[in-house]
């Protein structure tokens, strides 16, 4: 029994410095409205997003990663190591697997209350939102159904699954009611039009269900980049560009038109930014903004992983460093140190 112990104690061990070294932070609040610095309230609070790669999906890279590397047990352990290190306040997941399994014990085990809500498809993945039981209470939640609600759901090609979660938490040491919605949208490139109606949608959600002074974090795996109708959509209701389209499909740009001429007039009780808007300044880069990569294959290096807040009533304070371009020789992820082919992000909010 001794030697079981000693060696399962050795391998929480191993998980721990496989994350240890590369998990810091960097100072990004002189870096954001100036303005607003001297009027914040010393409140705070943190926010992480992570694709975590499901289990069901790893087969996608069976013949570009070492299967050691690949094992549900190699991949959870460090993913619940990272979590442990990082210890956000709010957690938002994307593609969860083997959650009553696995995932929910661990994540309980690490402090945080739990909500879930599966694809709404055979996938059988999950997103999950978790708040630390001694920093929030959760006191009302809803799923986001992306097939439903819309004049396209009729359409089958609309109809992707895709969930996002919709929580309202009361901090206990302020009072303060902070609103999370953790989000993951299509991916195929080729279907921007499917992520650009989701968009709308979530929009459409945060005029219904909060107030113009309302703090909101809306948090996933947009798999958008920075540069995308999609993104210029959420954070500043720009119409379409048809320039710098990831697809030069005409259809696609009548549809995504087609859906911007329904919601253009939605007026939008929040305006929302970016946290890693401002982390290229914060390296002394200001040749970019967001990180170079948060998600890395053989065939995609790209930002699509964003933490998005309210402009009004929140301020960034730090963000999780992220290795940059030439940091990590393999040609993809997952790896032995990175258990995703995505990586978390995570911001330090203050409350204005």
């Amino acid at each position: 029994m001794g030697n079981k112990l000693s060696y399962q104690g050795a391998k929480q061990a191993a998980y721990q410095l496989a994350v240890h070294n590369r998990l810091s932070f960097v100072d990004v609040l002189h870096q954001t409205q100036p303005s607003l610095l001297k009027t914040t309230s010393g409140v705070k609070f943190s926010v992480l997003s992570y694709n975590i790669l499901a289990n069901i999906y790893t087969y996608i890279f069976w013949m570009r990663v070492s299967n050691k590397h690949l094992t549900f047990k190699h991949r959870s352990n460090i993913i619940v190591a990272e979590l442990e290190k990082l210890s956000s306040d709010i957690i938002c997941l994307q593609e969860v697997d083997n959650y009553g399994k696995f995932y929910k014990e661990k994540l309980e085990d690490l402090g945080y209350e739990l909500m879930y809500a599966p694809r709404d498809s055979f996938a059988g993945d999950y997103c999950v939102l978790g708040a630390k039981k001694d920093v929030f209470s959760i006191t009302d939640s809803r799923v986001i159904h992306f097939n439903e609600g819309h004049e396209f759901e009729k359409h089958p090609e609309f109809s992707k699954g895709n969930v996002a979660i919709l929580a309202k938490l009361k901090h206990k040491p302020s009072g303060r009611d902070i609103n999370v919605i953790c989000a993951h949208l299509y991916w195929s490139f080729n279907y921007e039009h499917v992520r650009y109606l989701q968009a709308a949608q979530l929009i459409k959600h945060t005029n219904e269900y909060f107030k113009e002074n309302d703090i909101v974090v809306l948090a996933g795996d947009l798999n958008a980049l920075p540069s995308s109708n999609t993104l210029k959509y959420l954070l500043k209701g720009l119409p379409p560009d048809f320039q710098n389209h990831e697809t030069k499909s005409l259809q696609t740009f009548d549809k995504i038109q087609q859906i911007y001429e329904t919601v253009a007039h939605m007026p939008r009780k929040i305006e929302l930014g970016s946290a890693y808007k401002y982390y290229g300044k914060s390296l002394e880069d200001s040749s970019r903004s967001h990180p170079d990569y948060t998600n890395y294959t053989s065939d995609f290096k790209g930002t699509i992983d964003y933490i998005l807040y309210s402009k009004s009533t929140l301020i960034p304070r730090r963000l999780l460093k992220l290795p940059q371009n030439g940091d990590i020789t393999e040609k993809s992820l997952p790896n032995g140190q990175y258990p995703s082919d995505h990586l978390p992000i995570m911001s330090e909010f203050e409350i204005i």
